[in-house]
């Protein structure tokens, strides 16, 4: 299996590794500063989930709207530095992982080969 095939749900996991290790206390970075490394995080993942697949445009929603729900959570509402890790850890997988990845193709052709039915494992 490449890596290739699946950018929506590596893109999630990696989001959610992320969200969970900044969230630690005196770990990655401090409190105020959480949600813009969170946010940054999340558009550059989905931007690259983006451009690995097709049609782009669910991508590119969940790439628009998730970094601005981590600055409205973390600045505009005030919310605590683990809410927002916590809320992120759930939401954008959920988007990115399930709902995106439903509507998208990754722009990888499959693999065929000598392994079990003609996939290489």
């Amino acid at each position: 299996m490449t890596l290739n095939r699946e950018p929506a749900a590596i893109g999630a996991v990696i989001i959610a590794v992320v969200s969970v290790f900044a969230t630690w206390p005196n770990v990655v970075v401090s409190g105020e500063n959480l949600p813009t490394v969170i946010a940054l995080v999340d558009g550059v993942v989905a931007l690259a989930v983006a451009w690995a697949v097709r049609p782009v445009a669910p991508s590119l929603i969940v790439a628009i709207i998730t970094p601005l729900a981590v600055l409205l959570a973390g600045y505009g509402v005030d919310l605590p530095p683990a809410l927002i890790g916590t809320v992120n850890t759930l939401l954008v997988p959920a988007l990115l992982g399930l709902l995106a990845r439903s509507q998208q193709t990754p722009k990888a052709a499959p693999t065929t080969g000598p392994g079990v039915g003609g996939i290489i494992w």
